[in-house]
């Protein structure tokens, strides 16, 4: 194999000290080092690298460390237990959950302001699901919007969140019939109940899944009226 392109290094000689210091490449260095000083030339390059790469590893952690401190501290003001404060920290060093102080207390707000869902139950939804505290309070009103155009409201959609919390981490499709991560997918649909009221029920499946075509596949999600 040839040798990788390697920056420019100065040089200084005997000959080239009255004047000054000659630029060359690596390469040339290599053609008049012996083995083992091109050994030493090699490690040292390397090791340059490498320290870099380390800087730029601790950067990140540093960075890291401080979101989940800024966030454990701003949840923990609000009076959420330890243990669930702990998971959602662990989520974020796992790299599963992308947010932080700021955006954690915009959600909760929204939840706790706007949707008047009590601060204890907006922390047991969040202890099922920590991927809503990784939404804006934009997405999430977009997705109440959406079980709200379906008729359920006021303590029927406070009992329905809790009860489907997963249901906020997900997003409503372009085409509004739908939700949406990844390619997972989720529709609300209304069934009767045994007292014969309306109940929402989320049916799930995949992008991509095929509906009653086998023994073993699932029927098609009928649309909610």
């Amino acid at each position: 194999m040839g040798m990788q392109s390697m920056p420019a290094v100065k040089l200084c000689t005997r000959a080239s000290a009255v004047g000054g210091c000659a630029l060359v490449r690596p390469a040339q260095v290599h053609r008049t080092l012996s083995p083992y000083g091109r050994y030493k030339m090699n490690s040292r390059l390397h090791a340059s690298s490498t320290s870099g790469d380390v800087n730029l590893v601790s950067q990140a952690l540093t960075a890291k460390a401080a979101t989940m401190a800024a966030v454990k501290k701003y949840l923990l003001s609000i009076g959420w237990d330890l243990a669930w404060v702990d998971g959602v920290t662990a989520e974020i060093m796992k790299r599963k959950l992308e947010t932080n102080a700021d955006q954690c207390k915009a959600v909760v707000e929204y939840l706790t302001g706007e949707l008047k869902i009590p601060n204890r139950r907006v922390e047991n939804m969040v202890s099922i699901c920590k991927g809503i505290l990784g939404k804006t309070p934009a997405e999430l009103k977009e997705t109440v919007d959406f079980i709200q155009s379906k008729g359920i409201d006021g303590d029927a959609l406070h009992t329905f969140l809790s009860s489907n919390p997963v249901v906020l981490s997900y997003s409503v499709s372009p085409s509004k019939e739908y939700f949406e991560k990844g390619q997972a997918r989720m529709t609300l649909v209304l069934v009767q109940g045994k007292d014969g009221a309306q109940v929402p029920s989320l049916v799930q499946w995949r992008e991509g899944a095929a509906f009653s075509t086998a023994p073993m596949s699932p029927n098609l999600p009928s649309k909610s009226t």
